[in-house]
């Protein structure tokens, strides 16, 4: 047993020689995909947190830098801020909390607007198979549509509205659970008046009837 441990360490230990060879140290040069490529050093640490970069330091194909061909420089900037961080949490440098604190103002900082680049955060996350910022950022957009009308959706992910009349009524008709609309339940005061005096048909909550059912209305965009 202690043997295969030795055994097991010394293959660990050339295992980062050869990474050493590889990179040229502890670092790696990502550049980005501009005519003229920006280039960023960052950890063999930071790195391993993508899974892209994380097979080619394996495969020894950083030697000379990585050409990162669908990422531009400021949005790279961003990826490597998000890594350097990230690293430094794994190695202890960073509490937690102080670190769920550091990622809410890193999403903040990257807005939500149609020319922000959270967006493209999001595509060079997935890109390079960074899992954690990608789920964070799917979830700020998530947060965002919540408290958005469909026009601000629209906006903000430049979706065109395409939809003649007749579709919207169509797409209504086909989904109906999807446009609720609270029930008119409460009557207004000349209703109630009216109610009061016989005029109106007595409700019943026998938990049956039409009482019961949901309405819906289409909400024009």
């Amino acid at each position: 047993m202690a043997a295969d441990g030795e055994k097991g360490a010394v293959a660990a230990a050339t295992e980062k020689e050869k990474e050493k060879e590889v990179t040229g140290g502890r670092t790696i040069t990502l550049k980005s995909n501009d005519e003229k490529p920006v280039e960023f050093e960052i950890s063999l640490e930071a790195a391993r947190l993508s899974g892209l970069l994380s097979q080619m330091i394996k495969s020894g194909s950083t030697a000379g830098g990585v050409r990162l061909t669908e990422i531009a420089a400021a949005t790279l900037q961003k990826v490597v801020e998000y890594l350097n961080k990230h690293a430094e949490a794994g190695n202890g440098a960073v509490r937690a909390e102080d670190l769920k604190k550091w990622d809410a103002a890193f999403l903040d900082s990257l807005g939500g607007g149609r020319d922000d680049p959270l967006f493209d955060v999001i595509l060079a996350a997935n890109y390079l198979d960074i899992d954690g910022l990608l789920d964070a950022g799917c979830k700020r957009i998530a947060d965002m549509m919540k408290v958005k009308t469909t026009e601000e959706i629209r906006d903000t992910f430049n979706i065109p509205d395409d939809f003649t009349p007749e579709e919207k009524v169509e797409m209504r008709r086909q989904h109906a659970w999807a446009f609720p609309k609270t029930r008119h339940s409460a009557a207004s005061p000349s209703e109630d008046d009216d109610d009061d005096d016989g005029g109106g048909e007595e409700d019943n909550d026998d938990g049956g009837g039409d009482d019961d059912e949901m309405e819906y209305e289409w909400v024009e965009p």
